[in-house]
């Protein structure tokens, strides 16, 4: 299971799905699929669940390599995702 937090607020369900599948992105094709969200109506968090640990592990790999960050354009806010 690996958590994305670091989002500015409570944010609606279909925007976090957003991120997710832009998260899952980062996963080679076969892999995508496997990858589960457990998201709550109103949250400031990801619950990213995988079929095993090694491929979480990986996912971290690549997830932490990267630059990502949440642009909030109304505050203009920029938030870093924390893993």
């Amino acid at each position: 299971m690996v958590l994305i937090r670091g989002f500015p607020e409570k944010l609606p369900r279909a925007v976090l799905r957003e991120q997710f599948n832009e998260m899952v992105q980062l996963l080679p094709a076969h892999d995508q699929e496997e990858v589960k969200a457990r998201i709550q109506q109103d949250d400031a968090q990801i619950i990213m669940t995988f079929p095993t640990s090694a491929k979480a592990d990986g996912f971290l790999d690549v997830f932490n390599n990267n630059y990502f960050v949440f642009e909030f354009s109304i505050l203009n806010n920029t938030t870093h995702f924390m893993t």
